[in-house]
């Protein structure tokens, strides 16, 4: 097994803008899903996460 480690954030007030987006399954004028993608990247490294 791989050995893990654990790593935490501390809050800043420091702001951050994150790329994504939404995708949204319509069924009858109706939203039946949801679908967020992230760039995990940009989320890492934005509060100083980086290996």
């Amino acid at each position: 097994m791989g050995k893990h480690s654990q790593r935490s954030a501390l809050p800043t007030s420091e702001t951050n803008r994150l790329c994504g987006v939404s995708v949204y399954d319509v069924s009858d004028g109706l939203i039946q899903r949801e679908t967020i993608c992230m760039d995990l990247a940009t989320l890492l490294v934005a509060p100083g996460i980086e290996s």
